[in-house]
């Protein structure tokens, strides 16, 4: 993925995106909060021993939604996870798997990007080769072929024959104990093609949501603020799609708690601080993706479906 918040840059096969800041009391992936009784005060050396790291030392995944066609889900297969079925959400990292359909799992948001995927064809090996900015010359010459061989909407090609697939990168936070958590870990989601919809559904009805404080006296109005990305608590579940090429699911996002209002994190919680942490770190540039699992979506995995490529 891309360095974030500037655009992706056509010369970097496997770019920086969001990583894991350090909180006190929550560590990464399985390990959750420490009580309040066994907390170590570190002091002086908390923090040490990590100066020297950069965007190689760190890896975040994009957590991908299991297809049919996805080979976590297929027994023999090398790449196998045991229990893994189609719909189910898998971090490829710590190799965890979420029922995707009834509960999904609640997130917050960071931040999003838009972007041109760059893949080997899968006839040729497949396989992910970076990404390029929307405005990039690559893309735009990409786009004119395009348009005068009348190729199929959204399908673009590198003049190498690679595939290019628009993208939107949802940079979060995955509350892994729910909505209440205080054990988080990074991570990614990636929207392609017929998620795009979805993606701009939910992008609409939160950034468009305005908090408002009116004077308790009179009732009036006195601010309206618009709500930061990562101010908001959401529930991602997997959406089941069909055509006539085949069935894949997609990710959607709701409010984890019903509604909007009743979904804003509190300035001084935990998640809400752990992600502005995460946002300076994404706009520093220090950390990456690791791209397996988008690899893994052009493959048969997240956003389509073995037999369904012709949908994308």
């Amino acid at each position: 993925m891309a360095k974030a918040p500037t655009a992706p840059k056509t010369d970097t096969p496997n770019p920086p995106a969001p990583a894991a800041p350090v909180v006190e009391t929550t560590a990464l992936a399985t390990q959750g909060t420490t009580a309040l009784a066994e907390f170590e005060d570190y002091g002086e050396y908390a923090g040490r021993g990590y100066e020297g790291q950069d965007a190689r030392d760190l890896k975040i995944p994009i957590i991908a939604v299991l297809q049919p066609g996805s080979p976590q889900v297929k027994p023999g297969d090398p790449k196998h996870v045991k229990g893994a079925a189609a719909s189910m959400f898998y971090n490829p990292i710590t190799g965890r798997l979420w029922e995707g359909v009834e509960t999904g799992i609640v997130i917050v948001p960071i931040m999003s990007m838009r972007a041109m995927a760059e893949y080997t064809p899968r006839d040729k090996g497949g396989g992910y080769q970076g990404q390029h900015a929307m405005n990039s010359p690559i893309v735009i010459e990409a786009m004119r072929r395009a348009r005068e061989t009348n190729a199929k909407f959204g399908k673009y090609q590198t003049q190498g024959g690679n595939d290019l697939v628009e993208t939107v990168y949802l940079s979060l936070l995955h509350m892994i104990e729910g909505a209440d958590s205080e054990a988080f870990e990074p991570g990614v989601l990636a929207f392609k093609s017929t998620a795009h919809k979805l993606f701009q559904t939910w992008n609409t009805n939160t950034s468009s949501y305005r908090h408002i404080r009116k004077d308790p006296a009179t009732g009036n109005v006195i601010a309206r603020q618009q709500i930061p990305m990562f101010g908001h608590l959401v529930n991602a579940k997997a959406k089941y799609e069909s055509n006539a090429q085949g069935s894949w699911y997609n990710p959607v996002l709701s409010p984890a708690r019903g509604d909007i209002a009743s979904s804003l994190l509190k300035t001084s919680s935990a998640a809400f601080q752990y992600a502005a942490n995460l946002l300076d770190q994404i706009e520093a540039g220090r950390v990456e993706v690791d791209h397996s699992a988008d690899q893994q979506g052009h493959d048969g995995g997240e956003g389509t479906a073995e037999k369904a490529n012709a949908a994308f």
